[in-house]
């Protein structure tokens, strides 16, 4: 598979001997432009000389004293008036060649030093990319064969070995039923989950708008990116590991509870104050209620994301248009599914009344801190043991920025080849406007020239 390295090296390549070809013709048209100055000063000369020879004949012509003595002189005369036609004739020729010329070197040295810019971001950036390129392996060779290689059997033995115990000492903590729309713990955990994925899907939305508005080159470039970041943190993830292990042991090993006196976390009092059965009934009521204002935000989100992404495809299609006339015509299914979504949310948030409000607020709040951060504790470790335990493996992740690198390389090439192509038309249409422009300022003087002569073109 090609590589950025193997790009840059070609490229540079490439320059390299472009900038050689160059140079060789900026010296050939040089010479050659010195050639046609000194044609033209050779004609400039002869044009005059051939003035002088015409008036001369032209004086002799106004001397003579009888009209057969002129016979000569006509015959001389003749002669420098066609020596001086074809001498007009070779230099507006000479004017001709030399702007043309004076239009194609100018046109060269720009293209040269075009090149030679080039050349040198290309070095450049041919030497950025043996640098990554080694960074990339270091890190292939640590995940793959290295100190990093046993990532993921350390983490999934953590998991194995610490795992059951920290949750059941950190969970255990917590009001538990039967329902699982009336368990505290799972209406905490998804909370969080819905702010997760309003973001995850806000980053759907963003990389659908991005597609539809950047080039190949700018989309693979974006997901090299994004697979040399996911590569890069899993090898960050080994300085992290010891911490997370050491987290779950830590949990684990908290004392087991011995209701009612003691508890891993809580104090005897923190714990009845949570567990109060006398609300419990109340609480679960109102928990329930919180689950249904919570799935329908779930739902908002969701068609929230289907109307932004109508919404920035019809941006794209009638940018002429206002978002109400958007919402009128093309996005009105997406925007009454999104207006339902809303009025769904209102319904289940009217449906808590102050009461259960109240009633969950003061159970959230019975929540100390040292649990809060004992949970975030458990949830974060376990989340980056879990990911490093399963799939995708670090093979797989390797495997993947290379295809990335490899659909970047070809990107690279492509677009490199256009803007070639696109300069070779604009090269192709600055020398046929400098010989236009040349042929232009030149029309009069050779037209004149040519006319009067039978000089053969």
């Amino acid at each position: 598979m090609p590589t950025l390295t193997q790009y840059w090296n070609d490229e540079a390549s490439r320059l390299d001997l472009a900038l050689v070809a160059e140079q060789a013709s900026l010296a050939t048209l040089r010479n050659a432009l010195t050639l046609a100055q000194a044609s033209q000063r050779a004609a400039a000369d002869a044009a005059r000389s051939q003035a002088d020879a015409v008036a001369a004949a032209r004086r002799a012509l106004a001397a003579i004293a009888m009209p057969a003595d002129g016979d000569p002189l006509l015959v001389r005369m003749e002669d420098a008036l066609i020596g001086l036609a074809a001498a007009r004739v070779a230099l507006a020729n000479g004017e001709l060649a030399v702007q043309r010329l004076r239009a194609d070197l100018a046109a060269r040295q720009g293209r040269a030093g075009a090149l030679a810019s080039e050349l040198a971001e290309a070095r450049r950036m041919l030497a950025q990319a043996t640098q990554d390129a080694a960074t990339r392996t270091t890190m292939g060779d640590a995940l793959t064969t290295g100190s990093l290689a046993g990532l993921a059997a350390d983490a999934a033995a953590a998991l194995t070995g610490f795992g059951a115990d920290a949750r059941a000492r950190v969970e255990g903590e917590f009001p538990a039923s039967g329902t699982a729309a009336k368990d505290f713990l799972k209406r905490v955990r998804a909370r969080r989950a819905i702010i997760e994925a309003s973001a995850t899907s806000a980053a759907g939305v963003e990389t659908a708008a991005f597609t539809a508005s950047h080039a190949a080159l700018a989309q693979a470039q974006r997901a090299f990116d994004t697979a040399l970041q996911a590569v890069s943190a899993r090898f960050q993830a080994g300085s992290a590991l010891a911490a997370d292990v050491a987290t779950l042991e830590r949990l684990a090993a908290l004392p087991v509870a011995v209701p009612p006196t003691s508890f891993p976390v809580l104090t005897p009092w923190q714990h009845a104050r949570l567990h109060d059965a006398s609300r419990k009934s109340a609480r679960e009521a109102a928990l329930a209620k919180l689950k249904a204002v919570d799935d329908a935000q779930l739902a908002l989100r969701s068609a929230q994301a289907s109307y932004d992404q109508a919404l920035h495809a019809a941006m794209q299609a009638e940018p002429d248009a206002t978002p109400a006339q958007l919402d009128a015509t093309t996005l009105s299914v997406q925007r009454a599914a999104l207006d339902g979504k809303a009025a769904d949310l209102e319904a289940a948030r009217t449906a808590v009344d102050a009461g259960e409000r109240a009633s969950l607020q003061a159970w959230f709040a019975a929540v100390p801190d040292a649990l809060w951060e004992a949970l975030e504790s458990l949830d974060s470790a376990l989340a980056r043991l879990t990911l490093l335990s399963g799939p995708p493996a670090a093979a797989t992740l390797l495997a993947d920025l290379d295809a990335a690198e490899a659909a970047l390389a070809s990107a690279l090439s492509a677009v490199r080849l256009t803007q070639r192509k696109a300069a070779g038309a604009g090269a192709a249409h600055l020398r046929a406007s400098a010989a236009q422009l040349a042929e232009s300022e030149t029309q009069r003087q050779r037209a004149d020239a040519v006319a009067r002569s039978a000089s053969l073109f």
